[in-house]
């Protein structure tokens, strides 16, 4: 039994490490009702796994890989990572685990789970619990407060019965040696190096070859959809130019802003305001006007699809932006 444990030890920290990252891809996700959520693949145990619990645990592996490889990742790539069936062994296992733990009366406490919370680092400010992150952290995850405590009540079921396995192995001397011989042992390698630079001179492939490799490597060759954006740019200063306060205007604000202008220590009067006041009225009036020829742009185009039309009647410049991904 020992050897066996010996044996898929590095099994068992995988599936550790497995679990943390499912616990901190649930925020991603939340929590899903309905059909889906019924629809069960497989029964361990009595236990159903049902197809929200795999679509979840796909898209966890999904997203793990394409943060570790990044745009290397390529479709071939992820057909040969299968991550279809290991989302189907991961949730196997995490099943299987919570089981073994039931069976062996490993108990995980309220306050277990509620140190766990306190800890987790997602819901501190400052290095102190903060209980409104915590609440709308589940709430735009979709998540209540049962069904995170229920995952935590699960990933520390699974923490604690593989520390119990991990701290039952025992190496033996023989695969301590081989360990050790593995680190720490060299050789003495000779070897030749032959350059393809010197070979590529005189080489030219036909029509034919250049197809063939292209459409068997046509993942390295994919460029990103790329978008260029037409837009009106309605300008609050050009509006502003055309705007003429009244001397009541002026008064009136001079007035309502009494904060700015008459302080304890300097009182600056309205004659010695006045062009600073009239320059803000007329930019807060030309950002007024420039919003509503914008809103009236808007629905005019959205309503009769005749965007250049439109420019074009009104004598606006259509602006166009570069190709961007």
């Amino acid at each position: 039994m020992l050897d066996l444990m010996r044996k898929h030890a590095r099994n068992w920290l995988m599936k550790l490490i497995l679990g943390i990252i499912i616990v901190v891809f649930v925020f991603y996700f939340g929590s899903m009702s309905g059909r889906n959520k019924a629809e069960r693949l497989a029964l361990i145990d009595g236990r159903p796994i049902v197809y929200i619990q795999f679509q979840n645990e796909y898209q966890n592996l999904l997203d793990m890989y394409q943060q570790k490889l990044g745009r290397s990742l390529t479709e071939e790539m992820l057909k040969g990572l299968n991550l279809k069936q290991q989302a189907f062994d991961n949730l196997i296992n995490q099943e299987v685990i919570l089981k073994k733990a039931e069976d062996m009366k490993i108990i995980v406490s309220d306050e277990d789970v509620k140190k766990a919370i306190l800890a987790y680092p997602a819901f501190q400010r400052d290095g102190v619990f903060d209980k409104r992150i915590y609440e709308q952290t589940l709430r735009a995850s979709k998540m209540t407060p049962e069904e995170f405590e229920t995952s935590q009540r699960r990933f520390l079921l699974t923490s604690h019965l593989e520390g119990l396995i991990q701290e039952g192995v025992r190496p033996s001397d023989e695969e301590a040696l081989d360990f050790y011989r593995m680190q720490k042992e060299k050789l003495n390698l000779s070897y030749l190096q032959v350059s393809p630079a010197g070979f590529v001179v005189g080489l030219k492939p036909s029509q034919t070859e250049l197809e063939s490799f292209l459409k068997a490597n046509e993942g390295k060759f994919r460029v990103s959809e790329h978008v260029q954006v037409k837009y009106l740019f309605f300008n609050p200063h050009d509006y502003a130019a055309s705007v003429a306060p009244s001397e009541s205007e002026i008064q009136e604000y001079y007035e309502r802003h009494g904060d700015i202008y008459k302080k304890k220590d300097k009182v600056v009067s309205l004659a010695d305001a006045h062009d600073k006041i009239s320059a803000e009225i007329k930019v807060i009036a030309g950002r007024r006007i420039a919003m509503e020829e914008a809103k009236n742009a808007h629905d005019a185009i959205y309503q009769q699809e005749n965007f250049d039309a439109y420019a074009a009647q009104k004598k606006l410049a259509v602006q166009t932006t570069g190709f961007f991904p």
